[in-house]
């Protein structure tokens, strides 16, 4: 998470709060990111719906 704005309610901004919370966000998402397993995602040459090839189109002749 890069910004979150926190007000009081003067509507003034809570710029510590703001920080703290931010960083225990961060330190969360860290930690789950780091308790996936990493998934292997080919790109070469997708398999291709009927549908699709029914229509002429292949995904391997897709450029992304």
């Amino acid at each position: 998470m890069s910004s979150l704005k926190i007000y009081n309610r003067k509507d003034e901004e809570m710029v510590a709060e703001q920080m703290m919370f931010t960083a225990a966000v961060n330190v969360q998402l860290e930690q789950l990111i780091g308790m996936m397993q990493p998934k292997e995602v080919p790109l070469v040459n997708p398999p291709s719906p009927k549908e699709l090839e029914c229509l002429g189109f292949k995904l391997g002749e897709v450029d992304l």
